[in-house]
């Protein structure tokens, strides 16, 4: 169904920034996502609700479709060049299909690194992404956007790392001094790997029930970004891991 909007006070467009806060994001099971791509994974995905455009889209017609004009998608859009496709999506309940490779982020706070880690262990065949439960929401604009809409095809849960203790390997990324290089691990069962805060690291607890901690060896440098170490180990133990 299509339906012209051109009201800034009409409660559909005050849903729409309404969904911005994440209170109320969790409380509707619904988030807002922006572009062409992401609105056809959400379509794909059985998730889209109804989408904001200033052009007539072809959409099935139990997807409510708001035409408005450039005024209002600057006003509901947080882009700052809008595509032109403002839309709203349920959120997924991925069911995990395999268990053998997990990423688990603890405490990361940037919304662009988190986006981008689910993106890159989505492309290199992890089967799962959990999260502390004081890690950035993943339904944020920004993770959503560095996700480039992955995260309709990745599951991602909230769980205590305790929850995997006995049945994988726990392989921890820090830079203690126990720590071995990334090249020397060979996982021999499912693992998760464990990234922490970009500013602490992991915290005492985690280091307490690690199995494997390991580290990147770099030089010139004294660190790497989260996202970036993450894509590094997360290729690294791909090679090496013995199904």
């Amino acid at each position: 169904m299509i339906i012209h909007l051109s009201s800034r006070q009409n409660d559909k467009i005050k849903h729409v920034i309404a969904l911005r806060n994440k209170r109320i994001r969790k409380e509707e099971g619904l988030f807002v996502s922006e572009g062409r791509k992401a609105m056809e994974m959400a379509k794909e995905s059985g998730l889209l609700v109804e989408v904001y455009t200033t052009k007539t889209l072809k959409l099935p017609n139990d997807i409510m479709q708001y035409i408005i004009n450039e005024d209002l998608l600057n006003k509901i859009s947080l882009n700052v060049n809008p595509e032109g496709i403002v839309f709203i999506s349920k959120m997924p309940n991925i069911e995990i299909k395999k268990h053998d490779k997990y990423l688990y982020l603890e405490n990361i706070q940037d919304p662009g690194n988190l986006g981008t880690s689910i993106r890159t262990a989505l492309a290199l065949g992890y089967d799962a992404i959990f999260l502390s439960d004081n890690s950035c929401d993943p339904f944020n604009d920004k993770a959503i956007a560095a996700s480039k809409g992955s995260l309709f095809k990745m599951p991602i849960h909230h769980l205590p790392l305790s929850e995997f203790l006995g049945n994988r390997e726990i392989i921890v990324s820090t830079l203690s001094d126990d720590s071995i290089d990334i090249d020397d691990c060979y996982p021999t069962k499912p693992f998760i790997l464990v990234l922490g805060n970009e500013a602490h690291g992991v915290s005492e607890d985690t280091l307490d029930i690690a199995t494997i901690k390991v580290k990147i060896p770099i030089s010139g440098i004294d660190s790497l970004n989260v996202a970036q170490a993450g894509a590094i180990m997360m290729y690294v133990l791909n090679q090496h891991f013995e199904k």
